[in-house]
């Protein structure tokens, strides 16, 4: 393949990768995901939702009561 062929191979796909970039975002904001960005940005650093020494979430299948243990395998 010469040069030329390389240059129009990376456009096509270059502009795949744009229109699918375009449609997830048509996506989002047709959605909703778009309608309240500061309520979002505000829980991040909301106090009373996670107390702050005290570990609120944990691994899949992992004991609350003791989070230093790992889980096995297969379980």
């Amino acid at each position: 393949m010469e040069f030329g062929g390389y240059i129009i191979l990376g456009a096509v796909f270059a502009g795949l990768l744009f229109l699918g970039a375009a449609a997830v975002l048509w996506w989002a904001y047709r959605d909703g995901q778009f309608s309240d960005l500061e309520t979002g940005s505000r829980t991040i650093f909301d106090d009373e939702e996670e107390p702050e020494g005290e570990q609120t979430d944990f691994f899949p299948k992992q004991n609350p009561e003791k989070p230093d243990e790992a889980p096995r395998r297969g379980e």
